[in-house]
């Protein structure tokens, strides 16, 4: 075999590595572009679950579940309901993929931020008299096990709070909840003639308005 026929196979040994790498990173940026997706649609759990911080645990009473203000109630459309997102858990990012799934979803996005307390359970929506009917469609997308309170705030905005066991929002394909279709009517919860007054304040909390700015740091 001369110099010439050498320099050929080098090259062809070049060329199969060369392109061998190049695959293997387009399929690694598939992958992870793929993943990221599901991510922020809430089809899968974020990938980090690292400590932030170590809030105070407060009580695990949150406040009375309200009821839609009537039996004829319905559920407005996502662009109405601005979500303040909050994390009580120990899942570093988690606020921000949910606030980034949720807004894919159409909802409006105010604070994204990390809560000054925890909470154990799976998610927790708070709102007051103005954001019932939204928070009963942000319930139809949270996932099942969570809690809706009442805590008395005088503007529209609708919490979501983070907990502990938080795992994903519901397929799209299983909400049934549509703009101006009957909001369900529970079978346990306080009217809302009897919740005036009401204020459920969480230590360290104030209730947030959709204008204030985004924290900082990464929720």
């Amino acid at each position: 075999m001369n110099a010439k026929d050498l320099a050929r196979m080098r090259k062809r040994r070049l060329i199969l590595r060369q392109t061998t790498i190049f695959g293997l990173l387009v399929a690694v940026l598939v992958v992870v572009g793929a993943a990221s997706a599901a991510v922020i649609l809430g089809r899968m759990d974020p990938f980090v679950s690292a400590p932030f911080s170590s809030p105070a645990a407060v009580e695990e009473d949150w406040g009375p579940t309200p009821c839609p203000p009537d039996e004829a109630s319905m559920y407005p459309e996502a662009a109405l309901a601005t979500v303040n997102v909050l994390n009580a858990s120990t899942a570093f990012g988690a606020a921000t993929y949910l606030s980034q799934a949720l807004e894919a979803r159409g909802f409006a996005i105010g604070r994204v931020d990390n809560a000054p307390f925890e909470y154990r359970g799976i998610a927790l929506i708070r709102t007051g008299a103005l954001g019932i009917n939204r928070s009963y469609l942000l319930l139809a997308h949270a996932p099942e096990g969570t809690a809706l309170t009442f805590d008395g705030r005088s503007d529209e905005t609708v919490d979501i709070i983070i907990g502990e066991e938080y795992k994903m929002l519901r397929s799209p394909e299983t909400v049934t909840a549509k703009a101006g279709t009957v909001i369900p009517f529970p079978a346990e919860c306080t009217p809302l003639a009897e919740l005036a007054g009401v204020t459920v304040p969480i230590p360290g909390t104030v209730p947030s308005t959709s204008d204030e700015p985004e924290a900082s740091e990464t929720p």
